[in-house]
């Protein structure tokens, strides 16, 4: 893997455990703010949703196989010029 590849990985690794943070965070403070109204439900915010989704986007990318044709293998080079084949999502 290419120096480049490995300090994109290390830092999605940082913002997936920050995220989880947050994501607990939220969750802990809903809970307790339906604890304070009585609540019989817990209604979590949309930032905790959005916050989610982009830790499970995250964990998709880290765990995609690289044999997936969007994903190019560990140190293959994308095609530069225009009569080469095209890497599509």
């Amino acid at each position: 893997m290419t120096d480049e590849l490995v300090d994109m990985r290390r830092e999605l690794e940082k913002a997936r455990d920050t995220l989880a943070s947050v994501e607990l965070h939220l969750a802990r403070q809903a809970e307790a703010n339906a604890a304070l109204h009585c609540a019989t439900r817990v209604i979590y915010s949309p930032l905790h949703s959005k916050v989610a989704a982009t830790r499970a986007g995250i964990d998709r990318t880290l765990g995609a196989p690289a044999a997936d044709p969007r994903f190019p293998a560990a140190g293959a080079d994308l095609p530069t010029d225009p009569g080469g084949p095209v890497w599509t999502a």
